[in-house]
């Protein structure tokens, strides 16, 4: 199947392209296009705008390609600066009561030297648990951006995450991750998923 691909037109009045794949792969490859950019394939979404690394034409870009600016990581827990001076380890133990919903996404964890992609099995106000297919090291207290996309529930949105846990259970590999920086609107639409589904245990 041969797809076309529009570019979006900065003054709005018609899309730039076609495209071929190769195009477009060259133009990321070149750095004219980032994982970020919007990009629309009619023949796969119709007239919805995606942004490249949502499409899986495009996956092999992510090992290698870190889709926002990279955090900072500390082997032995999150630093943050008390008021009262000085520097204090933030506490890196999962939320045990906080609630969490069952719902169908995916997500890219992701930092300046990698990109790993997961389903979403349980999300609440605070964090949320990842599922990847294969066996991953990733070490407790590591800083991601975590990008949920392709949900029915939710809009795609990227949140800064700390890592809490990791377990490997039949060659999957578990991340219990917790938000240290999302947006208010993105939170509040976590909230109204409790209002139209069942939620679970953490």
């Amino acid at each position: 199947m041969n797809l076309e691909w529009y570019l979006p037109d900065p003054s709005g009045v018609s899309p730039i392209g076609p495209f071929s794949t190769e195009e477009i792969e060259g133009m990321v490859e070149a750095g004219k296009l980032s994982l970020d950019s919007f990009l629309c394939s009619p023949e796969l979404v119709g007239e919805e705008w995606k942004r490249v690394f949502e499409y899986s034409q495009f996956n092999k870009f992510l090992k290698t390609s870190p889709i926002c600016p990279p955090p900072k990581v500390f082997s032995k827990g999150i630093y943050k600066k008390p008021s009262t001076g000085g520097r204090k380890i933030i506490d890196l133990t999962p939320v045990g009561e906080e609630q969490r919903i069952e719902i169908d996404a995916e997500v890219i964890l992701h930092d300046n030297t990698s990109a790993h992609i997961g389903k979403v099995n349980k999300i609440g106000t605070n964090g949320f648990e990842i599922r990847f297919s294969t066996e991953l090291e990733v070490g407790k207290g590591s800083e991601f951006i975590s990008t949920i996309f392709n949900s029915r529930q939710l809009h795609t949105f990227s949140a800064k995450c700390a890592v809490l846990g990791v377990k490997q259970v039949g060659g999957h590999t578990i991340v219990e991750a917790y938000f240290l920086r999302v947006n208010p609107i993105n939170k509040r639409n976590i909230i109204g998923l409790f209002d139209s589904g069942s939620p679970v245990e953490a």
